[in-house]
């Protein structure tokens, strides 16, 4: 978040735009709300605690860092990412993950840390903002495409209320 402090909303809003282009016209909608609605999640984001307790975590629960096989279950792919994380952290990313893909996270959404997840979206939205090495902005367009995910749960599910 305090990243974001030193990019102009309109810098923002333009790189938001650039990335979305291949989007439908109602996600290109999120997008722009979420970086209108930026101050206010950035308050939300200043009154989050910014030492929770922490438990071991894989910080990048993504579908493409989980595996699933039918005689061993669930495995995490890529441990290098491991480190403690707050309660749910993996659950988060990896339900904002499939919500970003279109599916619906509802029966699951007590498995939320609602307060990671505003976290997250400073992160992803920095992130964003980052320029790639050969000019692919495949990963910061999902970036982008997470964090707007992130802030629909939240709205959608939470209304107001993010406290757990």
């Amino acid at each position: 978040w305090d990243e974001l402090l030193s990019v102009d909303s309109v810098d923002l809003e333009t790189q938001a735009l650039r990335l979305s282009q291949q989007w439908s016209d109602t996600q290109i909608a999120e997008a722009v709300t979420l970086i209108q609605d930026l101050a206010m999640i950035r308050a939300i984001a200043d009154s989050i605690d910014r030492e929770p307790p922490l438990t071991a975590g894989h910080n990048d629960a993504r579908q493409t860092n989980i595996a699933w096989h039918q005689d061993h279950g669930v495995r995490l792919v890529d441990w290098s990412w491991a480190d403690p994380t707050p309660e749910k952290s993996d659950h988060t990313m990896f339900l904002i993950d499939l919500a970003k893909s279109g599916v619906d996270i509802t029966p699951y959404k007590r498995h939320l840390n609602k307060q990671f997840a505003v976290t997250l979206i400073g992160f992803w939205l920095a992130h964003s903002m980052w320029p790639t090495r050969d000019g692919d902005t495949t990963v910061r367009e999902q970036q982008l495409a997470s964090a707007v995910a992130a802030w629909r749960i939240l709205q959608q599910d939470f209304g107001a209320s993010f406290g757990d």
